[in-house]
């Protein structure tokens, strides 16, 4: 229903409205309370999935903050060819002899 990344503009590829015309509404929250009113879930759980969640994205984007940018971080060049494939095929091998590793 969203964008999937802050780079993403779903009004490229669906119309801005189209969540208005799900004939049941947002699918997520009919299962959720659906959930609720069977007593398989209930509001404060999924508060506090909501928010281990939350807290889960904020850690993993502050350990891939710690690792920089690209060009602000300098990792080999060699890096950049390991565990692309079990077995490396010709372009991959190609390309590593033009960057000189």
């Amino acid at each position: 229903m969203a964008e999937h990344s802050t780079s993403d503009d779903p009004t490229r590829y669906r119309p801005a409205d189209e969540a208005a015309h799900w004939p049941l509404g947002d699918p997520i929250e009919r299962l959720r309370q659906h959930l609720c009113s069977s007593g398989e879930w209930s509001g404060a759980q999924h508060d506090a999935l909501q928010n281990e969640h939350a807290e889960a994205v904020r850690t993993a984007v502050k350990a891939a903050e710690a690792i920089g940018t690209l060009g602000q971080s300098k990792p080999s060049v060699r890096e950049m060819f390991e565990c692309v494939y079990a077995t490396p095929d010709w372009r991959l091998i190609e390309q590593r002899r033009e960057v000189g590793v």
